[in-house]
């Protein structure tokens, strides 16, 4: 089987749907390869947000597009995380150095990463999937425009609730976590390594993002849906963690917050045919281990590869589907477990939590996280 229908200037011819971190990846790394797409995002323009962590996994890969030097400029690197109980005592210190020699991750103001991925990109802000349906040779899609196109395949980089993953793979309803997010980014000239203070049904994050800003985040056991956007949410955050020791005062007003229910997808999708997804939109996952965005950018990668190497058909797809499904896939259950065991409440539950976080051996430490960064399925970065 193959796809070879032309898009509308030219055969062969990619859509990418959504102009996230994975698709506005996928469109350097397909710039890079001398593939053709178009990438079209429902926003007017590219993503606002809080902060955002990246591993070394997804550094190196962005470096390897020539991003490396923008985001070192606008970002703040780091060479190790900690996790502390609510009074600041170490729990567990990481080095990422004692990974690779070369190893280190980045704290980012995430409408500054969203920009410099779409620096030179043609984008069509403004624009977004209405249908997609597969025909004989290609795939038809409806706009927002009202314009219709053909395109030889079409991936979806559309996020949690992606449309081409609804349209295209059937129904894969996204799975409440149990806790909700509170983000928020705050003027600070700390240099702060990424830190979690852990506690009874909640943590709290923060991590410097370069230019005297700090990225926090503090998750909180809760019904789905219990808090919305109703007023005096900067004074609950602040009562819910005025017994945490932290080196920053927390935000003042609501309008500094940003609050989501976190959610993942149990079951994963990666291609159908001519439809291939990439990021939240396969795998959405949740946030415990700072790998959402490197699993869009390591998918992008390996997609992209796949295309240059086998052409746009279904030998790419498949290539590309083997080689993401099992390293994903781990890495979210382990996400899952971390978070679940971050949001434990049970006083002695919390308690053995804490002293086995205390008593873990470095050098396990280290194997976690060089799974995490290098394990087997991650893609490095091309020659």
């Amino acid at each position: 089987m193959s796809f070879t229908t032309g898009g509308r200037r030219g055969e062969q011819r990619l859509l990418i749907v959504g102009g996230g971190i994975a698709g506005l990846t996928l469109g350097r790394a397909l710039r890079q390869a001398g593939l053709s797409f178009d990438l079209i995002e429902r926003a007017p323009q590219p993503a606002g947000g809080a902060g955002i962590m990246l591993g070394w996994n997804a550094v190196r890969l962005l470096a390897a597009l020539g991003l490396e030097r923008p985001l070192l400029e606008l970002g703040q690197r780091f060479e190790q995380a900690r996790i502390v109980d609510p009074q600041g005592r170490a729990l567990q210190t990481v080095s990422l150095p004692q990974v690779h020699p070369q190893a280190y991750g980045l704290g980012l103001f995430r409408p500054d990463l969203h920009r410099a991925l779409a620096a030179g990109l043609p984008v069509e802000w403004g624009v977004g999937l209405q249908a997609v349906q597969v025909e004989p040779g290609g795939v038809r899609v409806q706009l927002s425009s009202g314009e219709a196109r053909v395109y030889a395949a079409v991936i979806g980089a559309d996020g949690l609730h992606s449309r081409v993953r609804q349209q295209g793979f059937g129904a894969a309803e996204p799975v409440y976590s149990g806790y909700t997010c509170w983000r928020f980014v705050m003027e600070s000239p700390l240099a702060l390594a990424p830190t979690e203070w852990w506690g009874a049904g909640r943590r709290m994050g923060l991590v410097a993002t370069g230019q005297n800003r700090v990225y926090g985040y503090a998750t909180l056991n809760a019904p789905a849906g219990k808090y919305g956007p109703s007023s005096g949410r900067a004074a609950l955050l602040r009562r819910l963690f005025a017994d945490f020791a932290l080196p920053l005062s927390l935000p003042e007003t609501d309008a500094e917050l940003i609050h989501h229910d976190l959610y993942e997808l149990r079951r994963h999708h990666w291609v159908r045919g001519p439809l291939a997804l990439v990021g939240d939109a396969a795998h959405a996952m949740t946030p415990n281990l700072g790998q959402g965005a490197g699993q869009g950018v390591e998918d992008a990668a390996v997609l992209a590869r796949a295309l240059q190497r086998y052409g746009v058909g279904a030998r790419a797809f498949r290539v590309y589907a083997q080689l993401r499904r099992g390293r994903v896939a781990a890495l979210a259950r382990t996400s899952r477990a971390v978070g679940q065991v971050g949001q434990w409440e049970h006083p002695l539950l919390v308690t053995l939590r804490n002293a086995s976080l205390a008593s873990t051996p470095q050098w396990a430490l280290e194997a976690q996280l060089r799974g995490q960064l290098l394990g087997p399925g991650t893609p490095r970065p091309a020659c």
